[in-house]
């Protein structure tokens, strides 16, 4: 489901865009060439603006203030490799794609960080004992749904450390 954003934007734009088609002798091709410069600007600059102000929108800005509050940590992720993410965390993000890498990956590095979605939190839990530090989620607009994300660091037993 699109965003309140693009539907705000994008239905009032397009019953102006289907007036002007249903009279092209009154306003001409001149008309045309001016709706659709419009219509560009509109979804060029205006859409991008409106989603840039929402939240809900930017999972990767909330993952991000998460690892901005711990210590230099790996971080790794199951399932959501957005270059965005991969951006926030300087190139050091690995991408994981199963329980296992995951779970791997948190045993081979002390403190790492591990996002998670929301469907495979059970059987990572399961697993391994895990802090919650956060919740993140939204809408991802490049994948057209939302999202829901946990970010987990291991529980270092006393042993271990």
């Amino acid at each position: 489901m699109l965003s309140n954003a693009w539907w705000g934007a994008a239905i009032p734009l397009g019953l102006v865009y289907l007036w002007v088609l249903k009279r092209p002798s009154t306003f001409g091709w001149l008309a045309l060439q001016r709706l659709a410069l419009a219509a560009g600007l509109h979804f060029v600059l205006l859409v991008p603006l409106v989603l840039a102000l929402s939240p809900r929108v930017h999972i990767t800005q909330q993952i991000q203030r998460v690892l901005d509050d711990l210590p230099a940590q790996p971080a790794g992720a199951l399932e959501y490799h957005e270059d965005s993410l991969v951006f926030a965390t300087r190139g050091t993000l690995k991408r994981l794609g199963s329980i296992e890498e995951a779970i791997a990956f948190t045993n081979a590095q002390s403190g790492a960080v591990l996002i998670v979605p929301a469907h495979q939190l059970d059987a990572v839990r399961g697993r391994a004992d895990y802090r919650s530090l956060g919740v993140a989620g939204g809408f991802n607009y490049s994948k057209g749904r939302q999202e829901s994300l946990e970010i987990l660091q291991k529980l270092e037993r006393e042993s271990e450390q």
